[in-house]
């Protein structure tokens, strides 16, 4: 991605000069980091300059980055679970949940419901890199779902630039490091694929973010 790019915004008006800045210091260090990731501090430095002096709308717009991160991983569901439709369907759950058309109650049972689907998914023989695309693209729409019932990742973690997501317990993470290993593989395996993690987070950086910010703002 050129610096022409870096510095296209859909609508720059809506981002923040802070937030513009630290969207920019995350694209710099993304580019010289070894593994072409996108470490959890600096997200949640992302998430924290949401707030534009109200932290309802901040949440919200957190809540539509997670619908925007999750349906990224939509088109590259494996081709043999095509009649397998649960995390498109957690995503139109959630983003019912934002409009108001499906309540707590219900989407909350559907995250329950998709956490013992993801506790039984089973095991195709010869096929563990299937099984492992189809986990991250599941974990990524249950965590969405999660984050729009009001799930903070980053809560109560103490982060510093010296922590990797290794570093964390996986389960206290957010939606985009799991869209983020459903499209090249966990950091650190072997078979996963830098460029296309550089390629997933530059998208979250430059797209997603101002994406989620004009839908928040009701601009979309």
């Amino acid at each position: 991605m050129d610096e022409q790019a870096v510095n296209s915004y859909r609508h720059p008006m809506l981002i923040s000069p802070e937030l513009k800045q630290e969207i920019e210091s995350c694209h710099t260090e993304l580019r010289i980091h070894p593994e072409r990731a996108l470490i959890p501090v600096r997200r949640k430095a992302i998430y924290d300059l949401l707030n534009f002096g109200d932290p309802l709308h901040a949440k919200r717009t957190f809540k539509w980055l997670s619908i925007v991160t999750g349906r990224q991983t939509l088109p590259i569901w494996p081709q043999m679970w095509l009649d397998d439709y649960l995390p498109e369907h957690l995503i139109n759950v959630a983003e019912g949940r934002m409009n108001n058309t499906v309540s707590i109650a219900m989407a909350s049972i559907e995250a329950d419901n998709a956490w013992k689907r993801i506790e039984n998914l089973g095991v195709i023989d010869n096929d563990a890199l299937i099984i492992e695309r189809t986990f991250y693209v599941y974990v990524t729409a249950f965590e969405m779902l999660m984050e729009v019932l009001g799930r903070d990742p980053f809560k109560d973690v103490i982060i510093d630039e010296h922590d990797t997501d290794s570093d964390l317990d996986p389960w206290s993470s957010d939606t985009a490091l799991w869209a983020a290993a459903a499209h090249a593989g966990r950091v650190g395996d072997p078979n996963s694929d830098l460029q296309k993690r550089q390629i997933f987070w530059e998208w979250w950086l430059m797209e997603a973010i101002p994406t989620a910010i004009n839908i928040s703002a009701g601009n979309v």
